[in-house]
């Protein structure tokens, strides 16, 4: 018979004595019951005392056991405290993702809801207290080419700069020798 697979890990810590009190009642109550674990804690027993007695401990100095001790000690106080840095980014990120996801939700509402303002308030809308059906077809004409109007009004006032400009305001004097030249507007000879 061979030894439950499940308790293998058991009768070694047993052996070591690493068990706490419950799981090693357990382990007795377990190895009454099967002839198999009983006998491979026998012979794993026999084992651990067979290389205990043909094998002895290294014998250490005073200042490498000291070493040694110190090595250890250190290696747990560094684990038990980890550094303060370590610590912010251990904790921020869990707690600042899903603050950033709300934000971030919150910044996309908001451009929503302003780009569909902008739009809204680009667009000519009739008023409430005037229904379509009212206004004549004529109103609805200019309403329609509103666009076409501010154009125009545009042109308007391009020609009429054009109008006025220096070029077409009379001058004091223009010379035949100068084929149509004309005295410069500072006073020189000619421009």
């Amino acid at each position: 018979m061979s030894a439950c697979k499940n308790q293998k890990s058991t009768i070694m810590l047993d052996i070591y004595g690493e068990l706490d009190a419950e799981e090693r009642m357990r382990l007795q109550q377990h190895l009454e019951i099967c002839e198999g674990c009983r006998k491979e804690r026998q012979q794993m027993v026999g084992l651990m005392s067979k290389i205990k007695t043909t094998m002895k401990s290294p014998e250490l100095s005073f200042t490498e056991a000291k070493r040694m001790a110190n090595t250890i000690l250190w290696r747990l106080n560094n684990a038990r405290s980890p550094k303060w840095w370590s610590q912010i980014f251990a904790t921020r990120p869990s707690r600042l993702i899903p603050a950033l996801a709300a934000a971030s939700i919150l910044i996309v509402m908001a451009g929503i809801i302003g780009y569909n303002t902008f739009i809204a308030d680009n667009k000519f809308r009739y008023s409430a207290n005037v229904a379509p059906e009212q206004l004549n077809s004529q109103d609805l004409e200019i309403i329609n080419n509103l666009g076409l109007l501010r154009d125009m009004d545009a042109i308007q006032k391009l020609v009429q700069a054009v109008d006025q400009s220096p070029t077409n305001l009379p001058t004091d004097k223009t010379f035949d020798d100068t084929r149509g030249m004309k005295n410069g507007i500072y006073g020189g000879d000619y421009a």
